[in-house]
C-alpha cells in the first residue's frame, strides 16, 4: 500500500468538505429551517439545516420556469451525513446596480429596503403599504391623505386671537396638499 493510497480518504472527504445545490424544498416551521437540496446530478439531500445570522431570516422561494435559489453548504468533517446550508441566494430576485457601500434587504416582489449614503429608502412593491409596527408613536400622513387634527381645549388658535384661548376642544379636518417622501426620525 502507497502513501497516497493511505490518504485516498482524507482527500475524498477534503473534496466533499464544500458543495454547492438547488434549492428545491424548504421547511420553516422547525427551530432551524431546513433545506432539500438538488447536488450531483439527480442526488438529493434532505433536511440540512439551514444556519442564518442571528436577526435575520428568509425562506427561499420554489423553484418554477425562471430558476431556483441556490445554496452553499458544507459537511462537517467532510462527513456527508451531517451537512449545513451557510448562505443561500436567489439571482432572480438579487437587486443591482447598488452603489459601493450600499446594502438593501428585499423580497421577490420587488420591495426593499435599502442603506444609502442618501439615507433609508423604503421601496414597497407595486400595491403594497409602508405599514409602522404596533410600538410606533407617531404616525404619518403623505399628500393626499385625509387628516383630523384636535387642538385642545386652553391652546391659542392662531395668533390673531391676540392671547385668547379657546374654550373648548376645536377639531379641523381636511386633505394634505402637499408634502415630501422624506420622512425623518425625530424623537
Amino acid at each position: 500500500m502507497s502513501f497516497f493510497d493511505d490518504i485516498a480518504p482524507i482527500k475524498q472527504r477534503v473534496f466533499l468538505m464544500i458543495g454547492r445545490g438547488a434549492v428545491l424544498l424548504s421547511d420553516a416551521a422547525k427551530k432551524m429551517q431546513t433545506l432539500q437540496l438538488k447536488v450531483r446530478g439527480d442526488a438529493t439531500d434532505d433536511d440540512l439545516e439551514h444556519f442564518e445570522p442571528y436577526g435575520f431570516t428568509s425562506r427561499p422561494k420554489d423553484p418554477d420556469a425562471t430558476g431556483q435559489a441556490e445554496a452553499v453548504f458544507v459537511s462537517i468533517g467532510g462527513n456527508n451525513d451531517h451537512q449545513i446550508a451557510i448562505v443561500v441566494g436567489d439571482r432572480r430576485y438579487r437587486l443591482k446596480d447598488l452603489e459601493k457601500g450600499e446594502v438593501a434587504l428585499f423580497d421577490d416582489q420587488g420591495a426593499f429596503v435599502k442603506l444609502s449614503s442618501a439615507g433609508i429608502i423604503v421601496e414597497p412593491a407595486a400595491g403594497q403599504n409602508v405599514e409602522l409596527g404596533a410600538g410606533a408613536t407617531k404616525g404619518v400622513a403623505r399628500e393626499g391623505d385625509a387628516v383630523s387634527v384636535t387642538i385642545p381645549a386652553g391652546s391659542f388658535l392662531t395668533a390673531a386671537t391676540s392671547g385668547v384661548l379657546n374654550p373648548a376642544p376645536v377639531t379641523v379636518s381636511g386633505t394634505i396638499q402637499a408634502g415630501s417622501l422624506i420622512v425623518k426620525a425625530s424623537d
